[in-house]
């Protein structure tokens, strides 16, 4: 079910004209006066003591922030150095750096500091604006498209941390500017959208977020540069806006961020005729603007920076000193990036010579500066500790923070027939277009977590040849995804979008089921007129890899659609327009964090995992623990061997062994209860009339399942079939026909061999007591039971009914047919029967025997899969938005059959309920747990209770299946204790 929603009602109306004025009512009408927090008593009083033990000069340095260029040599160190400590300026403007240098540049000029500096930096979209190895948060239009204001609160924190621990005290965000002019060559992606209210609202929670932190949030760029075809960098913006409405727009979120507080204002460059007549007096210079307008009618009382004085929006008109001076004069309180220290500090201490301004101005400026510096703590000297600076400034609450902002940022414009999320896996074969990504993408990789599908990646310069290849082969395909990014974020007209791309995605409009996903500016709709020729069409702002993953993640319904777009596009696209979808269908890929638990509780995982694989209980492993539908712990460790490094991935397989009773064989059944063709309380001989007249006729199929039959453990059918007289009757090297079985490379059996194998079965002896006993044996007749009902084979049955449906990449039976050797892991170097190391097929000698699918052995995969299957069992068999088995079903089939005397469920193991037995998984389980263990290393349990999926996949029978350190040091009971200490600890 979609939702539409809309946030502001007629919002391109709201967005050009709300509150304009006739042009005889007043404008700039007086705002109560707000003294922001930093301008206190306590501050006031260090200030005045500092002030008293200044000359004039060192007063007037206070004024000055310089710039500083950490990456730059030791030359430009000095230079700086020199303006700190000769000219005594409060402050420096970082630019490009990485963490590391800039601390190491801070801790230098501070050294050189009578008073220490104020640090400060462009961080819009956080410390990553202008360093690298940072963490990237997203561009405020991105944030514009957020329903929950309260994230980007929690965002200004997370910067706030970010710069406290690096040394920086002030932020020159958020950006107030109204971006009313999609063509705007330089505000635009940086500005929360088109809306006044929510540029205002948005701009609110990051100042408050930061100040909170105490850095000083800095709005810009007044009084507004959203509507602008210049950029200030290169020239002049001419503004020819009348007072009404600059006071009815562009005005609107100043007053709102100067009545919640904020700190500091910075000035633009911009000309502006109806605030300041004087021609090509840049506001940044203008009594009128800042004194006037800003500070009287508008009542700021905060710092007033200037945008920086070396842009070509003053350089082009004022010389320098001249600049600093004109700037002081107009009201600012700093001059950021004057072009010429010493000339600006003579220009004005001349005019304070000269009676133009006053040593109390002065004195009053410089009292706000170390009012500033007495908040943010620079009343004392401060350094950077740099020991583990790069890992504190990636914290895991910081992480998550980001990642809420760019999951619930993304936004569904378009979704026809509420493709979005996808359903019915079985019925689509999909292709995925990544334009302008020449390997892999982020993108790519997530989607391939939930379906199988076949990807393209394109250069942005492919030529026609490859166009043409690639639009025949994609109609073999009936679901097409797209990828197109904005590699170029200031290309507003073209958006650095490829025409050859934008030639296919039309091509592609035209005659498939297309899908969009545009990690571009939602400005970039204007691309694409034949819309509603596209199925769905995404939004993610950026190219990032957080808007990938849940973009990817999105489209399959592991999260919901919930952002709206932050501008007015056209009559279609709105803003504040955006279909929201329901409650996630399917699993989602996180951090542990999201479900409370800390990530360096999991970190002992790796510790006994990295142990165990020492001491060679296994040569690698994969692990998937999912909470809530969450996958939370997703990772690898190891190699397919000991011997050389074939390192274990996620994608690789593995052999499933005895899980494949559960994953496959009992799934089938549960399906075949639900259609009313299997009852699992009738005896063995009503479904297999060949039991009839043997020691298996009597046998309830409730017994077999729960491995209480008096069936024999094992029977080694290969045995008789080695020995030097008969293996040459057996075996061959190449198929004798099309009927012929491998069970390993170069090794052929006739298919005759199944009616040996079933006939000694059938022969076999039943144990005496009627008591647990876990065997293998009973899964053969439970396979010949599904296949004779349904006419049909175990594996297709299995794929079709869920394997398809489910989405599943990796899970099958005799995966050689569909995969490789480099994405499975090997099993036994197999020295009796098979004489090889057992690669890709079944390592169970009974089921390769009789053609690598048995009910009970067989089955390959990785843990994702399996984590389908799991989850799909514990929301009741549906997964989704796809009913696979009824809920009374699964409880059925789940739940202890016959406590207390046997711990099984109908073929799923369970805890032991008695403290005095042994149980197969923790005991802290509870005893609504349900699960499975194979002898090859495998095992998965789902812990109901606590919403819980837990899965371990190993090879530990390599290279000899006696090794049994696995179970032995309970390698995958301790991984899983250690998953329950991290739940406990979280509640």
């Amino acid at each position: 079910m979609k939702r539409w929603f809309f946030i502001f009602f007629i919002p391109g109306i709201v967005s050009s004209f709300s509150g304009f004025k006739g042009d005889d009512e007043p404008v700039f009408e007086n705002i109560p006066s707000v003294k922001p927090q930093m301008f206190d008593k306590a501050s006031e009083n260090w200030a005045d003591s500092v002030i008293a033990t200044l000359s004039l000069d060192e007063k007037i340095g206070q004024l000055l922030m310089v710039c500083a260029h950490p990456e730059r040599n030791q030359k430009h160190w000095e230079e700086v150095a020199e303006q700190v400590y000769k000219y005594k300026v409060g402050g420096i403007i970082f630019f490009k750096s990485g963490p590391i240098r800039l601390a190491n540049m801070s801790n230098f000029l501070q050294l050189n500091a009578k008073i220490p500096l104020l640090m400060s930096i462009d961080g819009e979209w956080g410390l990553s604006m202008r360093m690298d190895s940072t963490m990237r948060f997203p561009l405020q239009m991105q944030l514009g498209a957020l329903k929950n204001n309260e994230l980007i609160y929690e965002m200004g924190k997370a910067i706030g941390r970010q710069m406290n621990r690096l040394g920086i005290q002030i932020n020159f965000a958020p950006v107030l500017d109204v971006n009313n002019n999609p063509l705007n060559p330089v505000i635009n992606m940086r500005a929360f959208g088109d809306n006044k209210k929510m540029v205002a609202e948005k701009a609110i929670e990051y100042m408050r977020g930061l100040q909170e932190m105490h850095i000083l949030a800095v709005g810009k760029h007044f009084p507004g540069h959203g509507d602008t075809k210049t950029d200030s960098h290169h020239d002049l913006p001419f503004i020819g806006f009348s007072k009404n409405r600059l006071d009815s727009l562009e005005l609107y979120p100043f007053k709102q961020l100067i009545r919640k507080g904020i700190g500091g204002i910075m000035v633009a460059h911009l000309d502006i005729p109806a605030l300041d007549p004087v021609k090509n007096r840049p506001a940044s210079l203008s009594p009128k603007v800042i004194t006037d307008l800003l500070k009287t009618k508008m009542g700021f009382r905060g710092l007033v920076f200037t945008d920086a004085l070396n842009m070509k929006g003053v350089t082009k008109y004022f010389k320098p000193g001249e600049a600093s001076l004109k700037a002081l004069l107009a009201g600012n309180d700093i001059l950021l990036y004057p072009e010429d220290v010493p000339m600006s500090i003579r220009y004005i201490r001349e005019a304070v010579e000269d009676s133009i301004i006053c040593v109390s101005e002065i004195d009053e400026h410089v009292r706000k500066i170390l009012q500033v510096k007495y908040w943010t703590g620079l009343n004392k000297c401060q350094y950077v500790d740099t020991t583990n600076l790069l890992k504190d400034l990636f914290s895991a609450q910081d992480e998550l923070i980001n990642r809420k902002l760019n999951e619930e940022s993304l936004t569904l414009v378009r979704n026809e027939n509420n493709i979005i999320p996808l359903k019915r896996l079985d019925t689509l074969k999909i292709a995925v277009v990544a334009i302008g990504d020449s390997v892999q993408s982020v993108f790519q990789n997530f989607l391939s977590l939930y379906a199988p599908m076949t990807m393209f990646n394109v250069s942005k310069d492919f030529n026609n040849s490859e166009y043409l290849k690639l639009k025949d082969t994609l109609k073999n395909y009936n679901l097409i995804i797209v990828s197109l990014k904005q590699t170029n974020r200031y290309s507003f007209r073209t958006f650095n979008f490829p025409d050859r791309g934008l030639d296919l995605i039309k091509e592609l409009a035209d005659s498939n089921n297309l899908l969009l996903n545009l990690f571009a500016s939602p400005y970039s709709l204007s691309k694409f007129p034949y819309y509603k020729k596209i199925k769905a069409i995404l939004i993610g702002c950026d190219d990032t890899k957080l808007p990938q993953e849940f973009a990817a993640q999105l489209l399959f319904g592991g999260i919901s659609a919930k952002g709206h777009l932050s501008v007015n596009i056209s009559h279609d696209f709105p803003f504040g327009f955006g279909i929201e979808t329901d409650e996630p269908i399917r699993l989602k890929y996180s951090v542990p964090e999201e479900i409370n638990i800390e990530r360096i509780k999991l970190n002992k995982i790796d510790s006994i995992v990295n142990d165990a694989i020492k001491q060679k209980a296994m040569p690698g492993c994969q692990i998937l623990v999912a909470k809530k539908g969450v996958v939370f712990y997703n990772k690898s460790f190891g190699n397919y061997i000991y011997e050389t490094e074939n390192k274990v991935n996620n994608n690789s397989l593995y052999d499933l062994a005895s899980l494949t009773k559960t994953l496959s064989t009992t799934l089938v059944l549960m399906y075949l209860h639900d259609v009313n063709k299997f009852d699992y309380n009738k005896e063995l001989s009503y479904y297999l009339k060949s039991t009839i007249g043997s020691n298996k006729e009597n046998l309830l199929i409730s017994d077999i399942l729960t491995h209480q039959a008096k069936l024999q453990p094992f029977i080694p059918f290969y045995k008789n079939l080695i020995t030097d007289n008969k293996r040459d009757l057996y075996f061959s090297k190449l198929p004798l026909n099309k009927n012929s079985i491998q069970v390993a490379d170069s090794i052929f059996v006739n298919n005759s061999i199944k009616d040996t194998i079933f006939k000694r079965m059938f022969n076999s002896k039943l144990l005496t007591e009627k008591e647990y006993k876990y065997s293998d044996i009973g899964f053969y007749f439970i396979q010949d039971i599904v296949e004779n009902i349904t006419n049909n084979k175990l594996d297709i049955l299995s794929d079709n009914i869920f394997y398809k449906r489910i989405g599943s990449v990796t899970m099958c039976f005799n995966p050689l047919k569909k995969f490789t050797k480099t994405q499975i892991a090997p099993t036994e170097n197999d020295k009796e029967f098979r004489k090889q190391l057992v690669w890709g097929f079944v390592h169970d000698p009974g089921a390769a025997l009789i053609g690598g699918v048995a009910g009970h052995a067989g089955l390959f995969s990785n843990a994702n899969d399996v984590a389908k299957i799991c989850q799909m069992l514990l929301w009741n068999g549906t997964y989704g938005d796809d009913k696979f088995i009824e809920h009374s079903t699964v409880k059925d089939f789940t739940s202890c059959y016959n406590c207390p005397k046997n711990r099984r469920a109908l073929a799923f193991d369970k805890p032991e309920p008695a403290q005095n037995k042994e149980s197969p998984v923790v005991k802290r389980a509870s005893l609504k747990t349900f699960g499975h263990q194979g002898f090859t290393g495998t095992c998965y349990w789902v812990d109901p209770e606590e919403d819980l999926v837990y899965i371990f996949l190993s090879n530990r029978v390599y290279p000899d299946a006696e090794n049994n350190k696995l179970n032995t040091l309970a390698i995958r009971n301790k991984v899983l204790d250690i998953v329950y200490d991290a739940i406990e600890n979280s509640k």
